[in-house]
């Protein structure tokens, strides 16, 4: 009697896990399956706040690229030396022919913009998201704390 009770639940544990993987197969193939990990968290993962010190660590190493988000007028002003410009109102066009440039270097890519308040760099990030599996750094303070602090810039030339 116990050897029946003992092969009924061996028998029932081998059907769940039969089950579970039929049906997680057939929710892979399926045209409108369940999403089990959302796109969206996974990107918002792979954006990632920046202090301002850590960001001069990875410019002095000579690791990352710097996207200024900002419109074109304030980037000519002042800028974090080096950095190229992608404005987010026109980040699609500037996109497709910067890509292969810098996308196809081991750098690391930080975004940024005119401070806490300011979206561009989001939405520079999310697109950047589309081109590369890496994570995009957004420099949470942007480019006002960068200045203050006496980190080199260039411009106004």
């Amino acid at each position: 009697m116990i050897h029946r009770g003992k092969q009924l639940i061996k028998d029932m544990l081998i059907i769940i896990v039969a089950s579970v993987v039929i049906g997680l197969g057939i929710n892979l193939v399926h045209p409108r399956g369940f999403i089990l990990v959302s796109k969206s968290d996974y990107d918002n993962r792979r954006i990632v706040a920046i202090a301002t010190d850590e960001a001069k660590i990875k410019y002095d190493s000579q690791v990352a690229v710097f996207i200024d988000a900002r419109e074109k007028a304030d980037y000519d002003a002042s800028r974090i030396a080096g950095a190229v410009n992608i404005p987010a109102g026109d980040v699609v066009t500037r996109m497709e022919g910067i890509s292969v440039s810098f996308l196809s270097k081991p750098v690391e890519i930080i975004v940024y913009c005119d401070g806490v308040s300011c979206q561009a760099s989001n939405i520079v990030a999310r697109k950047m998201l589309n081109l590369t599996p890496r994570h995009i750094y957004i420099l949470e303070k942007g480019f006002p704390d960068w200045a203050v602090k006496g980190y080199p810039v260039e411009g106004g030339e």
